[in-house]
């Protein structure tokens, strides 16, 4: 489960924008998982994190993973 303990271990961040029309974002890698957050076209985020099949990122409510890397 994506926690910020994790965040502080990261060695860079790089920011990206929304391309979608809409994405959720989901507490753990899973689309069974809650959705914490969904993001508009246009949104900026924060990625902390690439970990083979997902992207940690940062939104309003928290830390989780956007649909398109599930």
């Amino acid at each position: 489960k994506p926690t910020e303990q994790r965040l502080t271990r990261c060695l860079s961040i790089r920011q990206a924008k929304v391309n979608a029309d809409m994405i959720n974002v989901y507490a753990e890698a899973d689309d069974s998982a809650a959705v914490i957050s969904t993001l508009e076209k246009g949104a900026e985020i924060d990625a902390y994190e690439e970990n083979g099949n997902y992207t940690l990122i940062s939104c309003d409510n928290g830390i989780g993973i956007p649909e398109d890397d599930l």
